[in-house]
């Protein structure tokens, strides 16, 4: 269920992109003048009811202006859908920013979702940024022991001068006490992360919001 959740998530998130990338209507969007979809679309997306000024301009190119009545009956009937508690979760999990688009008497609803999936956003973001330093040190850790595997190499050979294998032990000591320190802060790291996967997956267990 998890990740047909997130799956309809992305997909809003690639709607609202798209809409809010195409506010310019052609010559016959504007004669066929559907305000009322338009104003549900955008309503129903949680996009500024400003957005009305952009079909204003792009349609004022033709000399045709919008219906402000019947985009403003379509775009409250989409605020009705998009200020749904369930909606606010979806909106706040993904990290997304709340634009203060629904009126009042809907508001506190929306805002009970969008903070508990606010919530889950950041415990998920919390998870992931410790997964990724601890990749992060596991690649420094990997560069490390190459250098020294070289660094030790160039020790033993025949080629290198006593004054040059001085230079390099003590390359070599500092290259291993670096191993050691990523070592540990990658342990101290996993330590942490399993704190924060559990904390998270409590939450989420906790959650009444399907997933």
């Amino acid at each position: 269920m998890r990740s047909l959740s997130w799956l309809r998530t992305s997909l809003l998130v690639v709607a609202v992109v798209t809409v809010a990338g195409c506010a310019a209507m052609s010559k016959r969007e504007c004669q066929l003048g559907d305000w009322h979809t338009a104003g549900f679309d955008d309503g129903a997306m949680g996009l500024p009811v400003t957005r009305l000024a952009d079909y204003a301009k792009a349609c004022g190119k033709y000399s045709i202006s919008p219906d402000l009545a019947t985009y403003r009956t379509g775009y409250d009937l989409g605020l009705e859908t998009y200020c749904r508690d369930s909606n606010g979760f979806a909106v706040g999990s993904r990290g997304a920013v709340y634009g203060g688009v629904c009126p009042a008497n809907l508001e506190v609803q929306f805002l009970q979702g969008f903070r508990v999936g606010h919530q889950l956003f950041e415990l998920q973001a919390e998870v992931n940024g410790i997964e990724g330093q601890i990749g992060e040190r596991r690649a420094m850790l990997q560069e490390s022991t190459e250098r020294l595997a070289a660094t030790q190499a160039a020790i033993i050979s025949d080629s290198t001068s006593a004054d040059q294998r001085i230079i390099l032990l003590a390359k070599a000591g500092e290259l291993w006490q670096q191993q050691r320190s990523l070592e540990a802060e990658i342990v101290q790291l996993q330590r942490n992360l399993a704190v924060s996967q559990q904390d998270l997956s409590r939450f989420q267990g906790s959650l009444a919001y399907n997933r």
